[in-house]
């Protein structure tokens, strides 16, 4: 499952109506709880990765435009885009219950 398919799932729990009281509001509560590492993780190695391919000045210092966004050159947002897109994998979703088939009560 990569990156975008976990955020979808994660958008779509949100936006999903469970009455209250159900085994599909504690499922999908349980789900968003578990999801909110790999929501966490998934903006830290974000931020760290802007950092990375951002546009600097002379001395270093990151530059930013009037909103506190970062700034990019050309070359370096297409590095950004092609790293975010084809490198990143949900490790941590794959490996969680979240994809787990559910096993049969006695």
């Amino acid at each position: 499952m990569t990156n975008k398919e976990a955020y979808r799932l994660i958008t779509t729990l949100l936006e999903m109506p469970a009455p209250a009281g159900t085994k599909l509001e504690h499922a999908r509560n349980q789900t968003l709880k578990n999801a909110s590492d790999f929501i966490e993780s998934y903006n830290d190695k974000l931020e760290d990765l802007n950092i990375e391919f951002c546009s600097t000045d002379e001395k270093g210092n990151i530059l930013r435009d009037a909103k506190g966004q970062f700034l990019f050159t050309k070359e370096n947002q297409r590095a950004l885009s092609k790293e975010v897109k084809n490198s990143w994998t949900v490790r941590w979703l794959t490996n969680s219950r979240l994809c787990q088939r559910p096993t049969k009560r006695a």
